[in-house]
């Protein structure tokens, strides 16, 4: 069976908890119909997280790369993804720090 959607943007979630502070990756999948072009903007925490795309049509696995978090506190990056319908989805991404946990951050504005 092939798969085959509709849907003009979509996520599975809105947040991504890292609780490893040391540098790693993780993958996060973009749901899209397949003439469906988006794109992916860092819009803070740009400085240590970095996504492996940045546009692409249709279903998309993305890479993120993240580097090491020394300090006490946890820390928060934000992407957007962006339909050319004009649909928005803004996504947070949480590390843990030495001292607070990722799930430690309970708001993010």
């Amino acid at each position: 069976k092939e798969w085959v959607s509709s849907i003009e943007l979509g996520v599975n979630t809105d947040r991504v908890d890292i609780d490893n502070v040391y540098e790693g990756e993780f993958w996060f999948t973009v749901f899209a119909a397949e003439d469906s072009r988006w794109t992916l903007t860092v819009i803070s925490g740009g400085e240590w997280l970095f996504p492996d795309m940045s546009e692409a049509y249709g279903r998309q696995h993305v890479r993120f790369s993240y580097t090491a978090n020394m300090d006490d506190n946890a820390r928060v990056a934000r992407f957007v993804l962006k339909a050319d319908s004009g649909k928005e989805i803004t996504v947070s991404a949480v590390q843990s720090g030495l001292e607070q946990s990722a799930s430690d951050i309970d708001y993010i504005e």
